[in-house]
Protein backbone atom coordinates (compact mmCIF):
# COMPACT_ATOMS: atom_id res chain seq x y z
CA UNK A 1 0.00 0.00 0.00
CA UNK A 2 2.97 2.31 1.00
CA UNK A 3 4.83 1.39 -2.45
CA UNK A 4 1.24 2.32 -4.15
CA UNK A 5 0.96 5.61 -2.54
CA UNK A 6 4.17 6.72 -3.49
CA UNK A 7 3.84 5.59 -7.23
CA UNK A 8 0.95 7.86 -7.45
CA UNK A 9 2.42 10.49 -5.69
CA UNK A 10 5.42 10.68 -7.57
CA UNK A 11 3.22 10.30 -10.68
CA UNK A 12 1.19 13.86 -10.14
CA UNK A 13 4.47 15.65 -8.97
CA UNK A 14 5.81 15.06 -12.42
CA UNK A 15 6.48 18.41 -14.94
CA UNK A 16 3.03 18.13 -17.30
CA UNK A 17 5.60 17.58 -20.23
CA UNK A 18 6.42 14.20 -18.98
CA UNK A 19 3.04 12.81 -18.14
CA UNK A 20 2.01 10.52 -21.75
CA UNK A 21 -1.40 11.93 -23.00
CA UNK A 22 -2.79 11.91 -26.23
CA UNK A 23 -2.29 14.46 -28.99
CA UNK A 24 -4.19 17.47 -29.22
CA UNK A 25 -5.63 17.86 -32.92
CA UNK A 26 -4.07 21.32 -34.24
CA UNK A 27 -6.08 24.68 -34.57
CA UNK A 28 -6.94 26.29 -37.45
CA UNK A 29 -4.44 28.67 -38.19
CA UNK A 30 -6.00 32.68 -37.91
CA UNK A 31 -5.22 33.82 -40.87
CA UNK A 32 -3.20 31.43 -43.82
CA UNK A 33 0.03 32.64 -45.83
CA UNK A 34 0.62 33.33 -49.18
CA UNK A 35 3.02 31.21 -49.10
CA UNK A 36 0.67 28.11 -47.56
CA UNK A 37 -1.69 28.82 -50.52
CA UNK A 38 0.84 28.80 -53.46
CA UNK A 39 -0.68 26.80 -56.21
CA UNK A 40 -3.58 25.64 -54.52
CA UNK A 41 -6.88 26.31 -56.96
CA UNK A 42 -9.83 27.35 -55.44
CA UNK A 43 -13.33 27.20 -57.69
CA UNK A 44 -16.44 29.81 -57.33
CA UNK A 45 -19.40 30.58 -59.49
CA UNK A 46 -19.64 32.91 -61.69
CA UNK A 47 -21.47 35.89 -60.05
CA UNK A 48 -20.35 35.11 -56.22
CA UNK A 49 -19.16 38.08 -54.11
CA UNK A 50 -15.72 37.09 -54.29
CA UNK A 51 -14.06 40.51 -53.46
CA UNK A 52 -15.50 41.34 -50.51
CA UNK A 53 -14.43 38.03 -48.46
CA UNK A 54 -12.67 35.56 -50.40
CA UNK A 55 -9.94 37.51 -50.88
CA UNK A 56 -9.28 38.45 -47.68
CA UNK A 57 -10.27 34.73 -46.11
CA UNK A 58 -7.79 33.09 -48.79
CA UNK A 59 -5.00 35.78 -49.71
CA UNK A 60 -3.13 34.28 -52.23
CA UNK A 61 -5.19 31.73 -53.51
CA UNK A 62 -5.79 31.33 -57.26
CA UNK A 63 -9.81 31.57 -58.29
CA UNK A 64 -11.34 29.86 -61.61
CA UNK A 65 -14.66 30.90 -62.46
CA UNK A 66 -17.42 28.30 -63.55
CA UNK A 67 -20.83 28.58 -64.93
CA UNK A 68 -22.30 26.07 -63.09
CA UNK A 69 -22.15 24.64 -59.74
CA UNK A 70 -22.41 20.87 -60.93
CA UNK A 71 -19.33 21.47 -63.88
CA UNK A 72 -17.33 22.92 -60.54
CA UNK A 73 -17.59 19.93 -58.19
CA UNK A 74 -16.95 17.45 -60.85
CA UNK A 75 -13.38 19.41 -61.50
CA UNK A 76 -13.10 19.15 -57.47
CA UNK A 77 -13.82 15.74 -58.11
CA UNK A 78 -11.28 14.95 -60.69
CA UNK A 79 -8.23 16.68 -59.33
CA UNK A 80 -8.47 19.77 -60.98
CA UNK A 81 -9.30 22.37 -57.52
CA UNK A 82 -8.47 21.78 -54.22
CA UNK A 83 -11.40 23.44 -53.05
CA UNK A 84 -14.53 25.11 -54.24
CA UNK A 85 -17.36 27.70 -52.54
CA UNK A 86 -20.46 27.02 -53.57
CA UNK A 87 -24.24 27.06 -51.97
CA UNK A 88 -25.50 24.73 -49.43
CA UNK A 89 -28.86 24.11 -50.31
CA UNK A 90 -28.44 23.46 -53.63
CA UNK A 91 -24.98 21.65 -53.35
CA UNK A 92 -26.87 18.76 -51.39
CA UNK A 93 -29.17 18.50 -54.20
CA UNK A 94 -26.35 18.23 -56.55
CA UNK A 95 -24.68 15.19 -54.54
CA UNK A 96 -28.15 13.79 -53.53
CA UNK A 97 -28.79 13.49 -57.55
CA UNK A 98 -25.03 12.57 -58.40
CA UNK A 99 -23.94 9.27 -56.78
CA UNK A 100 -20.45 9.94 -57.79
CA UNK A 101 -20.10 13.54 -55.95
CA UNK A 102 -21.58 11.71 -52.56
CA UNK A 103 -17.75 11.19 -51.96
CA UNK A 104 -17.88 14.89 -51.47
CA UNK A 105 -20.09 15.48 -48.81
CA UNK A 106 -18.56 14.74 -45.88
CA UNK A 107 -15.94 17.15 -47.21
CA UNK A 108 -18.32 20.48 -46.82
CA UNK A 109 -17.57 23.26 -44.45
CA UNK A 110 -18.77 26.63 -43.25
CA UNK A 111 -17.10 29.75 -44.36
CA UNK A 112 -15.92 31.39 -41.13
CA UNK A 113 -16.83 34.48 -42.88
CA UNK A 114 -18.86 36.06 -45.32
CA UNK A 115 -22.69 35.17 -46.32
CA UNK A 116 -24.36 32.19 -44.76
CA UNK A 117 -25.46 30.45 -47.18
CA UNK A 118 -21.88 29.81 -48.92
CA UNK A 119 -20.25 26.60 -47.96
CA UNK A 120 -16.56 24.77 -49.41
CA UNK A 121 -16.06 21.73 -50.25
CA UNK A 122 -12.67 20.14 -50.35
CA UNK A 123 -11.55 17.26 -52.28
CA UNK A 124 -10.34 15.42 -49.38
CA UNK A 125 -9.13 16.14 -45.46
CA UNK A 126 -5.66 16.92 -46.59
CA UNK A 127 -7.32 19.43 -48.69
CA UNK A 128 -9.07 20.82 -45.95
CA UNK A 129 -6.40 20.57 -43.50
CA UNK A 130 -4.04 22.58 -45.97
CA UNK A 131 -6.28 25.30 -46.20
CA UNK A 132 -6.81 24.92 -42.11
CA UNK A 133 -10.15 24.22 -42.11
CA UNK A 134 -11.53 21.08 -39.89
CA UNK A 135 -14.94 19.72 -39.28
CA UNK A 136 -17.28 21.99 -37.60
CA UNK A 137 -20.22 21.03 -35.67
CA UNK A 138 -22.98 18.85 -37.90
CA UNK A 139 -26.65 18.31 -36.70
CA UNK A 140 -27.65 15.02 -34.79
CA UNK A 141 -30.36 13.10 -35.91
CA UNK A 142 -32.78 14.53 -33.72
CA UNK A 143 -31.82 17.91 -34.83
CA UNK A 144 -32.27 17.32 -38.40
CA UNK A 145 -35.55 15.58 -37.72
CA UNK A 146 -37.09 18.67 -36.01
CA UNK A 147 -35.72 20.62 -38.02
CA UNK A 148 -37.10 18.71 -41.02
CA UNK A 149 -40.38 18.49 -39.46
CA UNK A 150 -40.21 21.86 -39.21
CA UNK A 151 -39.56 22.95 -42.49
CA UNK A 152 -42.16 20.50 -44.07
CA UNK A 153 -45.51 21.71 -41.17
CA UNK A 154 -44.69 24.60 -39.30
CA UNK A 155 -43.39 27.22 -41.76
CA UNK A 156 -46.00 29.00 -43.62
CA UNK A 157 -48.41 26.73 -41.31
CA UNK A 158 -48.17 24.21 -43.92
CA UNK A 159 -49.95 21.63 -41.28
CA UNK A 160 -52.86 23.22 -42.23
CA UNK A 161 -53.12 21.36 -45.47
CA UNK A 162 -52.66 18.15 -43.25
CA UNK A 163 -55.73 18.98 -41.41
CA UNK A 164 -57.74 20.06 -44.18
CA UNK A 165 -57.21 17.12 -45.65
CA UNK A 166 -57.98 14.60 -42.97
CA UNK A 167 -61.49 16.36 -42.45
CA UNK A 168 -62.28 15.66 -46.45
CA UNK A 169 -61.06 12.30 -46.17
CA UNK A 170 -63.19 11.41 -42.82
CA UNK A 171 -65.46 12.98 -44.47
CA UNK A 172 -66.21 11.59 -47.67
CA UNK A 173 -65.27 8.04 -46.24
CA UNK A 174 -68.28 8.58 -43.69
CA UNK A 175 -70.59 9.69 -46.61
CA UNK A 176 -69.67 6.61 -48.75
CA UNK A 177 -69.72 4.55 -46.35
CA UNK A 178 -73.34 5.05 -45.40
CA UNK A 179 -74.24 5.38 -48.68
CA UNK A 180 -72.60 1.84 -49.89
CA UNK A 181 -74.30 -0.25 -47.21
CA UNK A 182 -77.52 1.38 -48.51
CA UNK A 183 -76.85 0.32 -52.11
CA UNK A 184 -75.77 -2.90 -50.80
CA UNK A 185 -79.14 -3.57 -48.95
CA UNK A 186 -80.51 -2.74 -52.06
CA UNK A 187 -78.38 -4.77 -54.63
CA UNK A 188 -78.34 -7.23 -52.34
CA UNK A 189 -82.34 -7.38 -52.43
CA UNK A 190 -82.67 -7.48 -56.16
CA UNK A 191 -79.61 -9.76 -56.18
CA UNK A 192 -82.31 -12.75 -53.94
CA UNK A 193 -85.09 -11.46 -55.75
CA UNK A 194 -87.10 -14.39 -57.43
CA UNK A 195 -87.69 -12.03 -60.79
CA UNK A 196 -85.02 -13.12 -63.20
CA UNK A 197 -84.94 -9.06 -64.67
CA UNK A 198 -84.28 -7.75 -61.52
CA UNK A 199 -81.73 -9.76 -60.24
CA UNK A 200 -79.77 -9.90 -63.83
CA UNK A 201 -79.89 -5.97 -63.48
CA UNK A 202 -78.25 -6.39 -59.63
CA UNK A 203 -75.73 -9.20 -61.10
CA UNK A 204 -74.66 -6.58 -64.43
CA UNK A 205 -74.04 -3.97 -61.31
CA UNK A 206 -71.61 -5.74 -59.64
CA UNK A 207 -70.03 -7.47 -62.45
CA UNK A 208 -69.12 -4.01 -63.97
CA UNK A 209 -67.88 -2.50 -60.45
CA UNK A 210 -65.65 -5.67 -60.27
CA UNK A 211 -64.15 -4.92 -62.95
CA UNK A 212 -63.94 -1.08 -63.39
CA UNK A 213 -60.68 0.77 -61.56
CA UNK A 214 -61.73 3.34 -58.98
CA UNK A 215 -60.14 5.85 -60.60
CA UNK A 216 -61.79 5.44 -64.11
CA UNK A 217 -64.98 5.10 -62.37
CA UNK A 218 -64.50 8.53 -61.17
CA UNK A 219 -62.61 10.03 -64.01
CA UNK A 220 -65.97 8.75 -65.92
CA UNK A 221 -68.39 10.19 -63.43
CA UNK A 222 -66.47 13.02 -63.61
CA UNK A 223 -65.41 14.11 -66.89
CA UNK A 224 -68.15 12.24 -68.77
CA UNK A 225 -71.36 11.95 -66.43
CA UNK A 226 -71.30 15.10 -64.44
CA UNK A 227 -69.36 17.42 -66.34
CA UNK A 228 -72.72 19.61 -67.68
CA UNK A 229 -74.31 19.75 -64.43
CA UNK A 230 -72.89 21.97 -61.37
CA UNK A 231 -72.42 19.38 -59.29
CA UNK A 232 -69.76 19.26 -56.26
CA UNK A 233 -66.44 17.41 -56.55
CA UNK A 234 -67.14 15.90 -53.20
CA UNK A 235 -70.61 14.62 -54.19
CA UNK A 236 -68.94 12.70 -57.37
CA UNK A 237 -66.37 11.53 -55.16
CA UNK A 238 -69.41 10.16 -52.62
CA UNK A 239 -71.09 8.28 -55.30
CA UNK A 240 -68.19 6.67 -56.94
CA UNK A 241 -67.02 5.40 -53.43
CA UNK A 242 -70.57 4.48 -52.68
CA UNK A 243 -70.98 2.60 -55.89
CA UNK A 244 -67.68 0.53 -55.17
CA UNK A 245 -68.44 -0.18 -51.67
CA UNK A 246 -72.10 -0.90 -52.25
CA UNK A 247 -71.22 -3.50 -54.79
CA UNK A 248 -68.90 -5.39 -52.27
CA UNK A 249 -71.17 -5.28 -49.63
CA UNK A 250 -74.48 -6.90 -51.59
CA UNK A 251 -72.32 -9.97 -52.07
CA UNK A 252 -71.25 -9.88 -48.36
CA UNK A 253 -74.94 -9.30 -47.42
CA UNK A 254 -75.96 -12.26 -49.80
CA UNK A 255 -73.46 -14.68 -48.72
CA UNK A 256 -73.86 -13.76 -45.08
CA UNK A 257 -77.98 -14.24 -45.15
CA UNK A 258 -77.74 -17.68 -47.31
CA UNK A 259 -74.85 -18.81 -44.59
CA UNK A 260 -78.13 -18.67 -41.71
CA UNK A 261 -79.84 -22.03 -42.09
CA UNK A 262 -83.45 -21.52 -44.12
CA UNK A 263 -84.92 -24.08 -41.55
CA UNK A 264 -85.15 -21.52 -39.16
CA UNK A 265 -86.70 -19.15 -40.92
CA UNK A 266 -89.43 -21.82 -41.83
CA UNK A 267 -89.59 -22.45 -38.05
CA UNK A 268 -90.11 -18.74 -37.42
CA UNK A 269 -92.97 -18.52 -40.10
CA UNK A 270 -94.72 -21.75 -38.79
CA UNK A 271 -94.49 -19.90 -35.54
CA UNK A 272 -96.91 -17.34 -36.65
CA UNK A 273 -94.03 -14.86 -37.35
CA UNK A 274 -94.13 -13.02 -41.17
CA UNK A 275 -91.53 -13.16 -43.01
CA UNK A 276 -90.03 -9.85 -42.37
CA UNK A 277 -90.20 -10.43 -39.00
CA UNK A 278 -88.49 -13.59 -39.19
CA UNK A 279 -85.97 -12.29 -41.20
CA UNK A 280 -85.43 -9.19 -38.38
CA UNK A 281 -85.65 -11.08 -35.82
CA UNK A 282 -84.11 -14.43 -36.86
CA UNK A 283 -82.11 -14.21 -39.73
CA UNK A 284 -80.56 -10.64 -39.68
CA UNK A 285 -78.87 -10.69 -35.77
CA UNK A 286 -77.14 -14.05 -36.80
CA UNK A 287 -76.29 -12.52 -40.48
CA UNK A 288 -74.85 -9.40 -38.51
CA UNK A 289 -72.23 -11.67 -36.97
CA UNK A 290 -70.45 -12.83 -40.37
CA UNK A 291 -71.05 -9.04 -41.74
CA UNK A 292 -68.85 -6.94 -39.24
CA UNK A 293 -65.59 -8.79 -39.54
CA UNK A 294 -65.77 -8.27 -43.22
CA UNK A 295 -67.54 -4.84 -43.15
CA UNK A 296 -65.04 -3.71 -40.99
CA UNK A 297 -61.73 -4.27 -43.42
CA UNK A 298 -63.84 -3.10 -46.49
CA UNK A 299 -64.16 -0.10 -44.84
CA UNK A 300 -60.85 0.52 -44.21
CA UNK A 301 -60.43 -0.32 -47.81
CA UNK A 302 -62.66 2.32 -48.54
CA UNK A 303 -60.83 5.35 -46.36
CA UNK A 304 -57.83 4.03 -48.34
CA UNK A 305 -58.96 4.57 -51.81
CA UNK A 306 -59.61 7.77 -51.07
CA UNK A 307 -56.64 8.46 -51.67
CA UNK A 308 -57.18 8.75 -55.67
CA UNK A 309 -59.61 11.67 -55.75
CA UNK A 310 -56.69 13.88 -55.97
CA UNK A 311 -57.08 13.10 -59.72
CA UNK A 312 -60.30 14.85 -59.86
CA UNK A 313 -59.10 18.17 -57.77
CA UNK A 314 -60.36 17.14 -54.52
CA UNK A 315 -57.91 17.76 -51.11
CA UNK A 316 -57.91 15.02 -49.24
CA UNK A 317 -55.28 13.31 -46.93
CA UNK A 318 -52.37 12.39 -49.57
CA UNK A 319 -53.19 14.88 -51.76
CA UNK A 320 -52.17 17.88 -49.20
CA UNK A 321 -49.37 15.69 -48.13
CA UNK A 322 -48.32 15.82 -51.84
CA UNK A 323 -48.73 19.54 -52.03
CA UNK A 324 -46.14 19.93 -49.03
CA UNK A 325 -44.25 17.22 -50.99
CA UNK A 326 -43.95 19.85 -54.06
CA UNK A 327 -43.04 23.02 -51.95
CA UNK A 328 -40.41 21.42 -49.61
CA UNK A 329 -39.27 19.06 -51.96
CA UNK A 330 -38.78 16.91 -49.01
CA UNK A 331 -40.88 12.77 -49.93
CA UNK A 332 -40.17 11.08 -46.66
CA UNK A 333 -42.09 13.16 -44.01
CA UNK A 334 -45.14 15.05 -45.75
CA UNK A 335 -46.16 10.94 -47.02
CA UNK A 336 -44.92 8.85 -43.96
CA UNK A 337 -47.14 11.43 -42.19
CA UNK A 338 -49.80 11.11 -44.14
CA UNK A 339 -49.57 6.91 -43.58
CA UNK A 340 -49.19 7.37 -40.18
CA UNK A 341 -52.49 8.76 -40.18
CA UNK A 342 -54.41 6.52 -42.25
CA UNK A 343 -52.62 4.23 -39.76
CA UNK A 344 -54.87 5.38 -36.80
CA UNK A 345 -57.82 6.12 -39.01
CA UNK A 346 -57.86 2.57 -39.51
CA UNK A 347 -56.90 1.42 -35.83
CA UNK A 348 -60.10 3.47 -34.42
CA UNK A 349 -61.99 1.61 -37.20
CA UNK A 350 -60.79 -1.80 -35.74
CA UNK A 351 -61.46 -0.41 -32.03
CA UNK A 352 -65.25 0.58 -32.98
CA UNK A 353 -66.28 -2.11 -35.31
CA UNK A 354 -64.69 -4.73 -32.37
CA UNK A 355 -66.65 -2.65 -29.87
CA UNK A 356 -70.46 -3.28 -32.29
CA UNK A 357 -68.94 -7.14 -32.50
CA UNK A 358 -69.05 -7.54 -28.93
CA UNK A 359 -71.92 -5.73 -28.39
CA UNK A 360 -74.04 -8.37 -30.29
CA UNK A 361 -72.13 -11.29 -30.00
CA UNK A 362 -74.93 -13.61 -28.27
CA UNK A 363 -72.72 -15.60 -25.86
CA UNK A 364 -72.23 -11.70 -24.15
CA UNK A 365 -75.93 -11.51 -24.45
CA UNK A 366 -76.42 -15.02 -22.36
CA UNK A 367 -73.58 -14.26 -19.84
CA UNK A 368 -74.96 -10.75 -19.10
CA UNK A 369 -78.72 -12.44 -19.16
CA UNK A 370 -77.12 -15.02 -16.31
CA UNK A 371 -75.19 -12.45 -14.10
CA UNK A 372 -78.77 -10.07 -14.12
CA UNK A 373 -80.52 -14.06 -13.22
CA UNK A 374 -77.69 -14.34 -10.55
CA UNK A 375 -78.42 -11.19 -9.07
Amino acid sequence: MFLLLLFLGCFFCLPDGLHASEPKTEEPPPRLLSQDLENKRLGIILGTPKNTFIAALFPGVHTLDFRSTTDMLFSLHAGDLHAAITNEEHMQDIFTQNPVLLLLSDNVFSLPEGPASLSIVFRDNKAARDFGFRKEHTESFRERAVNRFYHNFIEEQRYMLIINGLKVTLLISLLSAILGSLLGGVVCYAHMSKRKTISRIARGFIGFMNVTPLLLLLLILYHFLFSGLNISTLIVAVIALGMQFGSQMAEVFRTSILGVNIGQQEAAIASGFTRFQSFIHIIFPQAFQRIIPIYKTEFINLVKMTAWLGYIGIQDLTHASDIIRSRTYDAFYPLFFAAILYGLIAWAIILIMQRVEISFDPRRKRFNMLKEVAK
